[in-house]
C-alpha cells in the first residue's frame, strides 16, 4: 500500500504538548492540509523510519514550543532532538510556535547549530482561547501557505469503518439484532454495550455501535445509548475523544481505566451484565480475548437475571485468529437468555468488500436521485458526474466557499451514501422484513415509496404504514446525527464546516417539511433498492 503524504509535519513534546499538537492538527486540517502527528499515525510500531520519512516528505516543520519541549535534548538519543535534526539536515521551512505566551528559552546544551537555526526562525504565538482561530489563521496566511503546496485536488471515497468493514459487512454483528422491536419499528429498551480493548479496533467499534446502535421509542425520541469502554491506558486518549467528538456526552461513552482481568475489570462487568445487549472484545492478544470471553459467559450465568426492562439477547463478539475462531464457534451457554458468542476476523484484504459496497452506494445514489431527476445516466456516470473533480470549482463558485469546503462537502456525501447502504439491513429488520412479519409485502411498500410526493412526508397508505415509515424516517434522522457527532460536529443555528456546527443537528420535529423529506428519501431509496435486489433474483 502507498503511504500518506503529508505537508505538516508537528513536533512536540508529549508531557505538555500533546494537547496543543493536537488542536493544531485539527485546524490545519480542517483548512485543507495533510498533517503528521505521531499519536495519529504511528499505530504500527514502525517508529523510527516512519518519523523520517514524514518529515523529509513533509514541507513545513512546526515545533510546539511548550516549557519542556527541550527538556530531553540534551540527549543525544531523544526524538525530539532527532526531528530537528531532520528537519534541519533537509532544509525544511521550520515555524515555531509558542502557545499561550509562554516564554521560551532555548537550552546551552543544544548544538550551536541546531540552537542557531531556531533562533533564525520567527516564533508564531498562539493564543489558545479567544483568539485561537485568528492566530492559526494569521501563520497559515502569512507563513504556511508561502511553503506548502496542497494536493488536495482528488476526490477519494471515504469509506466508513475501513478497519472493521469486513466485520460489519456480517449483518449479525449489527446492533438491530439485539433489541426487541415493537410493529412500529420503535426500541423502548435502552442499548447498552461494552467495549473491552479501547485502541485503535475498540474505537472503531464503538463508533460503529454508537451510529448503528440509534433507534427511537414509542414518544418518537431516541433510545437511550451508553456504552461502556475498559482499557488500563484509556487516559492517553481521554482528552483526545472529548475534543474529536465534544457533543457525545459521558452517559453515552463511559471511560473506565483498569486492567484487563482486575479485581475492578470483574465487579464493574457484574453491576452492568444485567443491561447488557452487546459485548465487543477487540484485545490484539487473540487468546486472552477468547479467554475472556469464555470468562464473561460465566458471570452471565451468574448474575444475569431475565428482565422485561432489557432485550432477551446478548452477543458477545470476540476479536479471533482462526484457531480460536473454531473453538469460539462450538461454545455456547445454557442460561435463560439468548446469550451468544460471536468470534471475528478482521479482514485485511478487504479491497474486494470496499469495491462491492462503492457499487452499492453508487446504486443507491442513482436510485435516491431518481426521486428529483429524471436521468438516463448509468448508476456509474451519475456518480462521476457529482462526485468528479471538475464538481470542486463549480461547488466554490455557486456556494462561495473555500477549495478544501468544496471538497470536503462532496467527500461527505460520498461517505453518506456509503453508510446509507450499510445501514440498508437496519431498517429493513426495523420495519419487520426479513422475519416474515411484512415480506409478502415489500411489493406494497415499493409502492408507497414510489408515489410519495417529493419535499413532503405524505405517504399514501393507511395510519399504521404511514406511521412505520415515518418512524424510520425518525430513525434516520437520528442516525445522521450520531455519525455527525462522531465527526466532531455540534449544533448551532448556522452550518460552519471549520468550526464544525450544524443546524439540522436538532429533534425531528424541530425541522421544517422539506428536510424531514430527506429522512424519507433515504427511506425510500433503501426499499426500492432492496425490492429491486429481490426482484432480480426471482427474474433470474
Amino acid at each position: 500500500m502507498q503511504d500518506k503524504r503529508y505537508n505538516i509535519f508537528i513536533s512536540y513534546r508529549r508531557e505538555d504538548g500533546a494537547q496543543y499538537a493536537r488542536i493544531i492538527q485539527l485546524l490545519l486540517e480542517n483548512e485543507g492540509y495533510s498533517v503528521f502527528l505521531d499519536y495519529e499515525e504511528l499505530k504500527d510500531g514502525k517508529f523510527e523510519s516512519k518519523i523520517e520519512n514524514a518529515i523529509i516528505e513533509s514541507q513545513v516543520f512546526i515545533l510546539i514550543l511548550s516549557r519542556k519541549y527541550f527538556s530531553r535534548c540534551w540527549k543525544r538519543n531523544d526524538w525530539v532532538r532527532k526531528e530537528i535534526s531532520i528537519a534541519i539536515k533537509n532544509r525544511k521551512k521550520i515555524i515555531p510556535v509558542v502557545p499561550d505566551n509562554i516564554d521560551v528559552k532555548i537550552p546551552f546544551f543544544l548544538d550551536k547549530e541546531l540552537s542557531s537555526f531556531i533562533l533564525e526562525e520567527q516564533f508564531s504565538h498562539i493564543d489558545f482561547g479567544e483568539k485561537l482561530y485568528k492566530d492559526v489563521r494569521s501563520m497559515i496566511k502569512g507563513r504556511i501557505d508561502k511553503n506548502v503546496i496542497k494536493d488536495i485536488d482528488a476526490i477519494l471515497p471515504q469509506m466508513p469503518y475501513d478497519n472493521i468493514l469486513s466485520v460489519i459487512l456480517d449483518k449479525k454483528t449489527h446492533p438491530v439484532n439485539f433489541v426487541d422491536i415493537n410493529s412500529d419499528g420503535c426500541v423502548n429498551l435502552p442499548f447498552t454495550a461494552l467495549v473491552i480493548g479501547f485502541k485503535e479496533i475498540g474505537l472503531e467499534y464503538f463508533k460503529f455501535l454508537y451510529e448503528f446502535g440509534t433507534f427511537i421509542n414509542h414518544d418518537r425520541e431516541k433510545t437511550p445509548f451508553r456504552c461502556y469502554a475498559i482499557d488500563e491506558n484509556i487516559d492517553q486518549i481521554s482528552g483526545y475523544l472529548n475534543l474529536d467528538m465534544p457533543a457525545i456526552t459521558n452517559e453515552e461513552l463511559t471511560l473506565i481505566k483498569t486492567q484487563i482481568g482486575s479485581e475492578k475489570y470483574i465487579k464493574t462487568i457484574s453491576t452492568i451484565i444485567n443491561d447488557l445487549n452487546y459485548i465487543v472484545i477487540t484485545l490484539d492478544d487473540v487468546n486472552m480475548a477468547m479467554y475472556h470471553a469464555i470468562q464473561i459467559c460465566k458471570l452471565c450465568l451468574k448474575y444475569r437475571k431475565r428482565s422485561s426492562k432489557r432485550s432477551s439477547r446478548l452477543g458477545i463478539f470476540v476479536r479471533s485468529n482462526r484457531m480460536s475462531y473454531q473453538v469460539l464457534s462450538e461454545f455456547n451457554t445454557k442460561s435463560e437468555d439468548a446469550i451468544e458468542i460471536y468470534p471475528f476476523i478482521l479482514d485485511k484484504q478487504d479491497a474486494k468488500y470496499k469495491q462491492e459496497i462503492l457499487e452499492k452506494a453508487k446504486e443507491f445514489h442513482c436510485i435516491y436521485n431518481c426521486i428529483y431527476e429524471n436521468s438516463e445516466l448509468s448508476a456509474n456516470d451519475l456518480w462521476e458526474k457529482h462526485f468528479n473533480n471538475s464538481n470542486i470549482s463549480k461547488l466554490m463558485e455557486r456556494r462561495n466557499i473555500s477549495q478544501y469546503d468544496a471538497i470536503y462537502d462532496i467527500n461527505r456525501r460520498i461517505a453518506h451514501n456509503i453508510s446509507n447502504v450499510l445501514h440498508m439491513h437496519t431498517k429493513m429488520v426495523l420495519m419487520g422484513f426479513y422475519s416474515n412479519t411484512r415480506d409478502n409485502r415489500l411489493k406494497e411498500y415499493n409502492e408507497y415509496a414510489t408515489n410519495r410526493n417529493p419535499m413532503t412526508t405524505e405517504y399514501i397508505c393507511d395510519k399504521d404504514d404511514k406511521q412505520l415509515l415515518l418512524n424510520i424516517a425518525i430513525v434516520e434522522h437520528e442516525r445522521w446525527i450520531a455519525s455527525q457527532k462522531l465527526m466532531g460536529y455540534t449544533y448551532n443555528t448556522e452550518n460552519d464546516y471549520v468550526k464544525k456546527y450544524h443546524k439540522d443537528m436538532c429533534a425531528w420535529n424541530e425541522l421544517d417539511e422539506k428536510t424531514k423529506s430527506y429522512d424519507c428519501d433515504v427511506v425510500d431509496t433503501t426499499i426500492k433498492m432492496v425490492y429491486k435486489e429481490i426482484k432480480n433474483i426471482f427474474d433470474k
